[in-house]
């Protein structure tokens, strides 16, 4: 299956002796965290989690193979993490982060094939994000009702949800006038600098652990365990 991913590497060496029901609990926790974090406008504590959150996910892959193999049935995973994570790395422009989860997808088979597209799009967002930046600032005051018009992006919902995370962020600022908003230029965030992005060295005698087989499962099936 080639090189084990960056952020599964992480996992391991994290939560090696987890196991896949416990890791799965410790990931509704954290999804919890995030989305109180969320709620809160604390992209920072959003993403951070997020890509903690991500880390488990051979546990995730773990479980759902468990559960595809015993009912038969050939589920894939949409990772809420990924989707989560995906929303605020064009903001803080972390092109690192996006390119391990490109090869965490990209290595394993058990992702929705339709999350290459949303990874797509993710990436560009990161040149739509750095084009409003340039907009606004040589355009203060612009509105935001005209700016899907003004830069030529077709998808205004999606512009909407980007601005109010860039404002989140401290990138910008929307003043509300009448029933839209005048954009301004905020005084940048250190937000990128906050970003969980551990690179832990593995230690001199690590335990072996096996990369999952497709359709296989590490815990022993629920009928064997009694």
């Amino acid at each position: 299956m080639g090189k084990v991913p960056a952020i599964v590497e992480r996992g391991r060496m994290k939560y090696r002796r987890m196991s896949a029901d416990d890791g799965m609990n410790l990931r509704y926790e954290l999804r919890e965290k995030a989305t109180k974090a969320r709620q809160a406008n604390d992209l920072v504590s959003f993403l951070n989690l997020s890509l903690q959150g991500l880390e488990l996910i051979e546990k995730q892959i773990a479980k759902n193979r468990e559960v595809n193999q015993r009912y038969g049935t050939h589920d894939h995973i949409y990772s809420h993490e990924i989707l989560d994570a995906c929303r605020v790395l064009p903001i803080v422009g972390a092109r690192d982060q996006l390119e391990e989860i490109r090869e965490l997808v990209t290595h394993y088979p058990d992702f929705d094939p339709g999350l290459f597209d949303f990874l797509d799009r993710t990436a560009r967002d990161f040149e739509t994000v750095q084009e409003l930046r340039v907009h606004i600032s040589q355009n203060p005051g612009t509105k935001q009702n005209l700016i899907k018009k003004e830069i030529g992006y077709d998808d205004g919902r999606h512009l909407s949800t980007i601005l109010k995370d860039m404002e989140a962020a401290g990138q910008i600022e929307r003043r509300k006038s009448d029933k839209t908003y005048e954009l301004f230029i905020g005084q940048k965030s250190s937000i990128a600098d906050k970003v969980v992005a551990p690179k832990p060295k593995a230690p001199q005698n690590p335990d072996p652990i096996p990369t999952i087989k497709g359709g296989e499962s590490k815990r022993r099936p629920w009928w064997k365990r009694r």
